[in-house]
C-alpha cells in the first residue's frame, strides 16, 4: 500500500496522511488543478460582489446627495446662507457632510435653527438604507481643499455655481 499512496501523491500532488488512501478513480484532480479551480472561482465571486457593492454604493450616494441637496434649500428657505458642501463616504452606507456657511448666517442668532431643520431633515430619511452625519463651518477665510481631501472629503458641492464644483 505504501508504493500505491507514493504514486498517487505524485499523481493528485499533495501529501496523503497516513492511514488515508485514494479512491479508485480514472481521473484524479491534481493539487494546482484544485486550487485553479478555487482561486478561480474566488476571482468570479469577488468580480460579482464588487459590482454588487459598486452598485450599493452609487445608489446610496445618490441618496445622501439628494437628501444634502433637499437640506440645502430647506436652510436657504429659513435664510441661513451656504456657500458650498463637502461630502465623506466612511463607508457604503455612510456619509458625512461638511456645510461651509457664510460667517454672516453662522455667526446670526438664527443659525440654531439649522439644526432644529437638519434633525428633521433626517428624520424624514430616517428609513432609507444610508447614514447621514451633518456639521456646520462658519467660512472667514478660504479652505483648503488639500486638507479636505486628506480627511476624506472628495466630492463637493459648490453653491455659488449651481452645484458645479
Amino acid at each position: 500500500m505504501t508504493s500505491n499512496v507514493a504514486v498517487r501523491q505524485e499523481t493528485i500532488g499533495f501529501v496523503i496522511p497516513r492511514d488515508w488512501t485514494t479512491k479508485e478513480s480514472e481521473k484524479f484532480y491534481s493539487a494546482n488543478e484544485m486550487i485553479s479551480a478555487y482561486l478561480k472561482g474566488k476571482e468570479e465571486a469577488k468580480g460579482e460582489e464588487l459590482e454588487k457593492l459598486n452598485q450599493e454604493l452609487n445608489s446610496n450616494l445618490r441618496l445622501a446627495t439628494v437628501i444634502a441637496e433637499d437640506l440645502l434649500r430647506t436652510l436657504e428657505e429659513n435664510h441661513i446662507n451656504l456657500v458650498g458642501i463637502h461630502l465623506k463616504a466612511v463607508s457604503i452606507r455612510n456619509f458625512e457632510f461638511l456645510f461651509v456657511v457664510s460667517e454672516e448666517s453662522f455667526n446670526s442668532a438664527d443659525f440654531k435653527n439649522a439644526y432644529k431643520i437638519t434633525h428633521k431633515v433626517k428624520s424624514q430619511y430616517r428609513s432609507s438604507d444610508v447614514n447621514l452625519e451633518f456639521s456646520y463651518l462658519g467660512r472667514n477665510q478660504g479652505i483648503s481643499d488639500d486638507c479636505l481631501i486628506a480627511d476624506g472629503y472628495f466630492l463637493h458641492y459648490n453653491h455659488d455655481q449651481g452645484g458645479k464644483a
